[in-house]
C-alpha cells in the first residue's frame, strides 16, 4: 500500500588545517524502510512474512540463523508511470535493497465491524542500496556505478572522474 523510500546519511570527518577546517563524508549508514502490505483472503501474504520471520529466528527451538546469508533477502522498491495496466508499465525509479531483514512485524488489529483491509506494517533494516533509473532501455542510472580509474590511464598516472583534466 505504501513504502518510505530509502534514506542516507554520512558520518562527518573533520580535518584540522593550517587555519580552517575540511569536511569529507565518513561511513555512511542507510535508515530502515517501512511499508504496509494488504493481506489477502486467504494469508498467504500473512504466511509469507511469517516464513520470513521464521527463517530469521526459529520461535519453536529458540535458536537463530547459523549466517546472514541463511535469511536475508533483496528488496525492490519500483515506482511506476500510473498507467494502470493500460499499456506496459514504465519504471521511472527502481531501489533495490540487498541484506534486508525484517526488523519488525506488526499484524495490526483485525476487526469486522469496519471494512478496513487486513493489513501488515514491516520495517526492512538493510546492508545497503542502489537507485536506478528504471527504464527498459538499460540507459545511464541515477546511481550507478561510477568507475574511479581507467586501466590505460592508471598506467598513464592520468586522473579520471569529476574534475579530471584530459589531455587533449
Amino acid at each position: 500500500m505504501d513504502v518510505t523510500r530509502p534514506q542516507v546519511s554520512f558520518e562527518e570527518i573533520t580535518l584540522n588545517v593550517y587555519n580552517s577546517r575540511i569536511y569529507l563524508p565518513g561511513k555512511h549508514s542507510w535508515q530502515a524502510i517501512t511499508i504496509n502490505i494488504r493481506d489477502d483472503a486467504s494469508g498467504s501474504v500473512s504466511k509469507a512474512v511469517g516464513q520470513q520471520m521464521q527463517k530469521q529466528f526459529d520461535f519453536v527451538e529458540q535458536a537463530s540463523a547459523a549466517s546472514g546469508q541463511d535469511f536475508k533477502f533483496q528488496t525492490n522498491i519500483q515506482v511506476l508511470d500510473g498507467g494502470n495496466g493500460t499499456a506496459v508499465p514504465v519504471v521511472l525509479e527502481n531501489w533495490e535493497l540487498y541484506g534486508c531483514f525484517l526488523q519488525q512485524a506488526n499484524y495490526n488489529q483485525l476487526n469486522y465491524a469496519t471494512n478496513d483491509p487486513a493489513t501488515i506494517a514491516l520495517t526492512i533494516r538493510f546492508d545497503n542500496a542502489v537507485q536506478t533509473q528504471g527504464d527498459t532501455l538499460g540507459t545511464a542510472g541515477i546511481g550507478q556505478r561510477i568507475g574511479r580509474i581507467v586501466a590505460d590511464a592508471a598506467a598513464q598516472g592520468i586522473a579520471t572522474g569529476v574534475g579530471a583534466n584530459t589531455p587533449s
